[in-house]
């Protein structure tokens, strides 16, 4: 074979291989694009999840706190039922001033039982009864007690007698008795026997004053 021959097919089996290799490096790159496709595909894909898992966790905390914020107004709007009771020695005057506390700010009274005698249902106990609500606070030194007909409730002096001897029962309906926000529930006992013990006590039913706070919106 002459030289010539020779390296004609020596050149044509070198190019045979470039054009091998560049074929297969065609394929690997287009191999390499696809995945490369499927790679950026798949994160897209991730993340599309991740931003809609997103929504649905900001959505579901959203729907928590709405959820919370209904439980708290509903369990604002629900009754709370209060006991009050306290006991005192009547002075050597016969008055006896009871404090029995009053509702928080924002919420109301509806007095719904008041018993004022002695310490048992058997306790003979002189005197007479007078029920307020209002806002009078005694100083230091006062000894005197509520007397504003503006601020009365219910007395005995006003029950048709022999009903009006101690101990007494007043029930009342809701609306009947209330006792407002800032104000207190005094009773006060005049007549009693020096020295003896003279007890007044009852329930309340303490609501939401909704309408002082729609005052409040409006005004």
């Amino acid at each position: 074979m002459a030289d010539d021959e020779w390296m004609a097919e020596v050149s044509s089996e070198i190019m045979a291989g470039r054009e091998e290799r560049q074929a297969q490096a065609g394929a690997l790159a287009r191999i390499n694009s696809v995945l490369e496709s499927d790679r950026a595909g798949q994160w897209g894909l991730l993340a599309s999840l991740s931003v809609s898992l997103g929504r649905i966790g900001d959505a579901l905390e959203e729907q928590e706190r709405r959820a919370e914020r209904d439980f708290n107004e509903r369990a604002a709007n629900l009754p709370i039922w209060h006991d009050f009771a306290n006991n005192l020695k009547a002075p050597a005057s016969g008055v006896v001033a009871f404090n029995l506390g009053g509702p928080s700010v924002g919420r109301i009274w509806h007095v719904k039982r008041l018993v004022v005698g002695g310490l048992t249902l058997a306790t003979a106990a002189a005197g007479t009864a007078e029920a307020y609500a209002t806002g009078w606070i005694p100083d230091a030194i006062s000894t005197g007690t509520p007397t504003s007909l503006s601020d009365l409730q219910d007395a005995t002096i006003l029950i048709s007698a022999p009903q009006t001897d101690l101990p007494n029962i007043g029930n009342y309906e809701d609306g009947q008795f209330v006792v407002q926000s800032r104000e207190k529930l005094w009773v006060v006992v005049r007549g009693a026997t020096s020295g003896q013990f003279y007890v007044a006590a009852g329930t309340a039913k303490d609501i939401r004053d909704q309408a002082h706070e729609t005052d409040a919106v409006v005004g």
